[in-house]
């Protein structure tokens, strides 16, 4: 009798050809790292530009499947408590959906999903097949993400001050 040994099952290895196919597509000079820990997190991107950095930072949620789930859209399924989470985050959030027996993974921005019915547990995402992630314009991409990340800013500084004046009055 042959000794049975640990399996690896097919949701660890889609989960590892989603982080590498990312990878892939990114520009070579940003920087990915894995958090430690995930609630909703699974990849963090640094951007640079060529090899100066440039303290834009998004993250991604990626998700994996074998085949293709939609025609137009790709459905990501998601817990309304980790939308909530990552919607509280200062970082930019992507969701990723790669699609095994394509080779190819489809992109969203969380500010473009619309808000979930919080009485429900879950959510479901559904990620235009036409933003494929390795036809990223990262130029673009780039632009999008210092608009966004400047509107960001602009209303936590706004916050800062209204706290200040407040601590002034009180």
């Amino acid at each position: 009798m042959a000794e049975r040994l640990p399996q690896r099952p097919k949701s660890h290895q889609l989960e590892k050809a989603s982080q590498d196919f990312f990878e892939a597509c990114l520009p070579t000079e940003w920087l990915t790292d894995k958090p430690p820990y995930d609630y909703g997190v699974d990849m963090r991107v640094a951007v640079f530009n060529g090899t100066d950095a440039t303290g834009l930072e998004f993250v991604a949620q990626l998700k994996a499947t074998e085949t293709a789930q939609g025609s137009d859209t790709e459905p990501l399924k998601l817990n309304v408590s980790t939308y909530n989470y990552l919607k509280r985050l200062l970082h930019i959030v992507m969701f990723v959906k790669f699609v095994e027996r394509e080779s190819e993974a489809y992109w969203m921005l969380l500010r473009d999903v619309p808000a979930p019915d919080q009485k429900r547990t879950t959510m479901t995402v559904r990620i235009p097949r036409k933003n494929r992630l390795s036809k990223t314009n990262w130029g673009d991409f780039q632009r999008r993400l210092t608009e966004i990340a400047d509107r960001k800013l602009a209303k936590v500084r706004a916050g800062d001050q209204r706290a200040r004046a407040q601590n002034r009055k009180g």
